[in-house]
């Protein structure tokens, strides 16, 4: 879709409110940043800055390559800024999910799961954006410099068994997405009713597998071959 990249990639889960959660924060800046785990991990060097002042969130972050953790007593928000290849950054994004965040923070501390979205932002050109907006705003595609909006549809689970009500929500920003660029910011957002008292592999990569498809059909406009 004409002149497009990502220049950064999102995850958040949201979770039941657990208030003793902060007060494990060295134990849990620790078991990310030295697993001896092979998989990419958060090394010092990802994250070679640690919060010091303890209020209502924690965070590890790199402000000069433009990753961040932050964790609350009800959310965590990962952000990688893409440095040069997104394939293989999204991998290891992924990976990093799966194998360090869900098992050492969602899991060990039996976190109860209410949401988890992902959320993909992209700088394109004026042509792109024009493109993208006019399949919902044909008549005023034009004069429309800025917007956002929202597409709710329901899981397949909660079309098929009873007391599931799982759903999906787009959520669509296009125009200035960032103070440094102008593109569409996708964020893709599965949300769990009931909630869920444990995420499975299964679940996860079902989630991240769907966000990206979706992304490459509406947005990038590119068929998705699945995982590379």
């Amino acid at each position: 879709m004409g002149n497009t990249s990502v220049k950064q990639i999102i995850c958040g889960i949201m979770f039941n409110h657990s208030f003793s959660l902060l007060d494990d924060w060295g134990k849990i800046a620790d078991s990310l940043l030295y697993s001896t785990n092979k998989a990419p991990n958060f090394s010092p060097q990802y994250f070679p800055s640690i919060s010091q002042q303890y209020t209502t969130s924690r965070f590890l972050s790199n402000e000069k390559a433009g990753h961040r953790l932050e964790l609350t007593s009800n959310n965590l928000v990962y952000t990688h800024t893409i440095q040069s290849n997104f394939e293989k950054e999204y991998k290891e994004f992924v990976s990093r999910i799966e194998k360090f965040l869900i098992p050492q923070i969602i899991e060990k501390y039996a976190l109860i799961t209410r949401r988890i979205g992902m959320v993909y932002m992209c700088e394109m050109d004026c042509n792109s954006i024009s493109a993208f907006k006019q399949q919902y705003f044909a008549k005023a595609a034009s004069e429309i410099t800025d917007c956002r909006f929202s597409i709710r549809s329901t899981t397949p689970e909660g079309l098929l068994f009873s007391g599931i009500d799982n759903y999906i929500n787009k959520i669509y920003t296009v125009g200035g997405v960032d103070e440094a660029f102008q593109g569409i910011s996708f964020d893709y957002q599965l949300y769990f009713q009931p909630p869920l008292p444990s995420i499975s592999t299964k679940i996860i990569d079902s989630f991240f597998e769907t966000s990206k498809k979706c992304f490459f059909e509406e947005i990038l406009k590119e068929e998705y071959r699945g995982k590379h």
